[in-house]
């Protein structure tokens, strides 16, 4: 008889504590954390294009466009989820941050993350 895997999950409170001190970002899934690999020259170049097609669209609007440094927490009644999108646009007009993580990715905006485009 085959034992199943036990891990104890991650409080997002020990998570964002984690974060602050750690060198390397990790991603936060349901309790469980990833770290996260670093990018080559060409994804971070597209990235670059993305970020700048996107700023040059958003100009003269309350919105920022904001690289991979940036975390952004999805919740929602069944998941909870920080991750660094390496592209995001985000609205100014509502208070949606705080100092450790963004809230409201901008709906429509384009984003990148590990080899997929999403509009959201």
């Amino acid at each position: 008889m085959q034992k199943a895997l036990y891990y104890d999950l991650v409080r997002v409170e020990d998570y964002l504590e984690g974060e602050e001190a750690s060198e390397l970002k990790h991603e936060f899934i349901d309790g469980a954390v990833y770290a996260m690999a670093g990018a080559t020259i060409e994804h971070n170049l597209i990235a670059l294009n993305i970020a700048t097609s996107l700023r040059s669209h958003l100009k003269g609007k309350p919105c920022k466009v904001v690289m991979s440094d940036v975390k952004v927490r999805l919740k929602s009644l069944d998941h909870d989820v920080f991750y660094y999108p390496d592209v995001m646009g985000f609205t100014c007009a509502i208070q949606s941050f705080s100092s450790r993580f963004h809230l409201h990715p901008l709906n429509g905006s384009i984003g990148t993350r590990r080899g997929w485009l999403t509009k959201a």
